[in-house]
């Protein structure tokens, strides 16, 4: 649902991918349409790759359990996604995976939508591109399975010492 209270800027110019039962025409600036993932590989490839959740650009109250909710503890398939593409991430600052992009200097993160285009506005193109390099030190992992392997092997020992 936060989609819907996205606003374009100077600075930046969403493009929204997916499928959406819902009108597009408050987004239709925005939304480029609904494409398989190989296909998206291929389109996305600038910019920031967004992660969030909600209703709104809050993301969650994480006061209450709410739809956004699951981002605090798992690991979801757009980061991978994004990393696969190649682009930097943009994550909320209590996803479970904020400290990975913070630790891997793969991207930013914000508490609030509100604060994106500030934030944005702080990166020089030399970090940018320093993010985009870190990205595919990742990319090539995550692309050759190294991660899948890694957390097989490692249920592999839990269960063999069991």
């Amino acid at each position: 649902g936060f989609i819907f209270n996205l606003k374009n800027s100077n600075s930046i110019s969403y493009e929204l991918y997916g499928p959406l039962e819902a009108d597009t025409t408050s987004i239709s600036d925005m939304y480029q349409g609904s494409f398989d993932s190989d296909q998206l590989l291929q389109i996305v490839n600038k910019g920031f790759g967004l992660i969030w959740d909600g209703a709104s650009i809050e993301c969650i109250d994480t006061a209450k359990v709410s739809i956004g909710s699951y981002l605090m503890y798992n690991n979801p398939y757009k980061l991978s996604f994004y990393i696969a593409t190649g682009v930097p991430i943009v994550i909320w600052s209590k996803a479970a995976e904020a400290n990975f992009v913070i630790e891997n200097k793969i991207g930013i993160v914000v508490d609030s939508l509100k604060d994106l285009e500030k934030e944005i506005k702080k990166i020089s193109e030399q970090q940018y591109e320093e993010m985009k390099q870190n990205v595919k030190i990742i990319q090539n992992q995550v692309l050759n399975g190294n991660y899948t392997t890694r957390a097989i092997d490692s249920a592999l020992d839990i269960i063999n010492k069991r």
